[in-house]
């Protein structure tokens, strides 16, 4: 008998045992009547709010919760030692401090390949150049996916990391599981996940790529119910992995052809305006300004990062025509090339901000040397 059978079979018994019906029991539960009869009938895998609605309903005790919770964990669930605790936290993702922009084809993707009644795809990676976005598509699929695992999702992330020996303990710290005298980090790893139902998230893998690989294909092998969701500017090669290339985002058609109503055509084009109004809530997408968003956008071929570097700057100096400002400054922020413009006083243009960066004035490749001190984006990726 399967698990989703045996909890099908307990939760019919605990529903005949208070006398209650199908519909009864999801009104009670704030579920659908279908989502009750999928449930007995062992279609659906049980999730795990699902399961928690259905305790709430039925009253249980404690014991009978945690017998009921038992029920509802996937195979090989029958753990002597475990990481997420009932009651614990099911991630550890941070609060977003913006809006996550574009991407919907992505994260559908993603969540075809990661659902956890879906085909059997143990580990994906988000491969691109620097500053496309991967860190941030990867968090708002793990949010996607909560439901679909039992024991949720850890986020581990590398990007601070230099030393590949911490690598173990990076990932031991997210779940978070202590070492155990006598016995490697590697083998404490395997057995604390080896029974749990987890996402688990390896975000910036390319600098230390080899480790990473390595750990992750131990994880896989050993632990049934993992999947791995892993970020990195190259594949991490080991068997099973399942590349997802990401790329800029989408572009207006050609220079100036945004129109007001039809920004939604463009990915790269909604970032931009996003982010220009947090950081400017007067500013909006004009007749005015539209060609000077499209060619901004093209200018910096649809790269998210630099995208919002250049939002950042769309204060419009008095005097200045507002569509050749607005592409002067954004671009600035990222050295970019920018339109011609009267030219403000050199000291006027220091105090302001307006003065090309030293890079720029020395007649560096204005957008790679900029972003080459970001430390972020591909060199390849953005040179002209």
């Amino acid at each position: 008998m399967s698990i989703v059978e045996g909890f099908g079979e307990e939760l019919r018994r605990h529903r005949l045992a208070r006398r209650l019906t199908q519909a009864e029991l999801a009104e009670k539960a704030a579920l659908s009547e279908r989502a009750i009869s999928d449930l007995e009938r062992g279609l659906k895998r049980p999730q795990r709010a699902t399961v928690r609605l259905l305790i709430n309903a039925f009253s249980m005790t404690s014991d009978q919760a945690e017998e009921f919770e038992q029920a509802a964990r996937p195979p090989h669930a029958l753990a002597t030692e475990t990481v997420v605790q009932v009651g614990s936290p099911k991630h550890n993702l941070s609060s977003d401090l913006t809006t996550f922009v574009g991407r919907s084809g992505d994260i559908e993707r993603l969540l075809k390949l990661l659902q956890a009644d879906s085909q059997p795809v143990r580990l994906v990676t988000l491969v691109g150049a620097g500053g496309m976005g991967k860190t941030r598509l990867a968090i708002e699929a793990g949010r996607a996916l909560l439901d679909s695992y039992y024991d949720g999702l850890r986020l581990v992330e590398f990007a601070a990391l230099r030393d590949p020996a911490l690598v173990a303990q990076a990932v031991a710290a997210a779940l978070p599981v202590g070492e155990h005298s006598g016995r490697s980090l590697q083998d404490t790893l395997v057995a604390a996940v080896r029974n749990l139902h987890l996402l688990l998230i390896l975000d910036n893998c390319e600098h230390l790529i080899q480790t990473c690989a390595e750990l992750a294909n131990l994880l896989l092998r050993a632990c049934p119910n993992l999947r791995i969701l892993a970020t990195s500017r190259e594949p991490l090669r080991i068997g099973g992995e399942h590349i997802c290339r990401v790329g800029p985002l989408s572009l207006p058609r050609r220079s100036g052809e945004t129109q007001i109503g039809n920004e939604s055509d463009s990915e790269a084009v909604q970032l931009f305006v996003d982010r220009a109004q947090a950081a400017t809530p007067e500013f909006e997408l004009t007749a005015r300004n539209a060609a000077a968003v499209s060619n901004i956008c093209l200018r910096l071929d649809g790269i998210p990062l630099a995208l919002e570097l250049a939002a950042a700057r769309v204060h419009q100096p008095a005097g200045c025509p507002t569509d050749q400002c607005l592409a002067r400054k954004s671009l600035q922020a990222v050295g970019g090339r920018q339109p011609n413009c009267a030219r403000a006083p050199p000291d006027v243009a220091r105090n302001s901000g307006l003065e090309p960066p030293p890079s720029v004035r020395a007649g560096a490749s204005p957008l790679r040397a900029t972003v080459d001190r970001e430390g972020s984006l591909d060199h390849q990726s953005v040179s002209r």
